[in-house]
């Protein structure tokens, strides 16, 4: 079995909502059928990690650098997504509706199956 290599820098919660994993890094992981709003992930680095049933109303995944990684049946609606760095990033049934995605660039990456109703979107 793969391990999931998991660096935490400054982590803390408030109110037992919000949970800041900012600069932190994941590794391996498979995150699932888990519940997390208002995750801040900003800077942090995905790699060879898979998303499955997550579910992230206003998440701030900005400036995060996901190589290798996969979101399937995800909710990350109303997030944060700017300026992310995508390497062999897949998205299956996963929605995104009314999340800032400026500046992140989606070339080569399939959207067919994810919803992008009201995003805001450049580059």
């Amino acid at each position: 079995m793969k391990k999931c290599l998991i660096k935490i820098k400054n982590h803390y919660s408030v109110d037992g909502i919000k949970e800041n994993l900012n600069e932190s890094k994941f590794k391996g992981c498979k995150i699932s059928e888990s519940r997390a709003l208002g995750i801040k992930c900003v800077e942090t680095i995905f790699e060879d990690t898979t998303f499955d049933h997550f579910e992230s109303k206003y998440a701030n995944f900005s400036l995060a650098k996901l190589k290798n990684v996969s979101f399937k049946n995800c909710n990350i609606e109303e997030g944060a997504l700017e300026d992310m760095k995508l390497e062999k990033t897949t998205f299956t049934d996963t929605s995104f509706k009314k999340s800032e995605l400026m500046n992140t660039r989606f070339r080569g990456v399939d959207l067919r199956t994810v919803k992008l109703d009201g995003v805001k979107i450049t580059a």
